[in-house]
């Protein structure tokens, strides 16, 4: 899912905001906030994409893909991981959106 978010946003777009090291040695430093900001709406992104696949997979097989304590997990994950610790560094993420 990751990979298909890269091809959907392009390379500059999903590295935009990262910190990250250039060719010529130098690092481009991005805020914390800037990379939790970043992660949260990646790992939003793929968490949908995993939940629409579920149902879809489900519709098209008649049964699920992932067992329901994978899908709780990749839920679990997201919410621990980033949605919490977004809310923690006083980030309003209903203002977030995909683009």
């Amino acid at each position: 899912m990751h990979f298909k978010d890269f091809l959907r946003r392009g390379k500059e777009n999903y590295i935009r905001d990262a910190t990250r090291k250039l060719k010529t040695g130098e690092f481009i430093e991005v805020s914390k906030r800037d990379e939790l900001i970043r992660s949260y709406l990646r790992e939003k992104y793929v968490l949908e994409r995993v939940l629409e696949e579920q149902e879809n997979w489900l519709k098209k097989h008649g049964e699920l893909r992932w067992t329901q304590r994978e899908i709780d997990a990749s839920i679990n994950y997201f919410y621990e991981d980033y949605y919490f610790e977004c809310i923690a560094n006083g980030i309003d993420v209903t203002k977030l959106t995909l683009k």
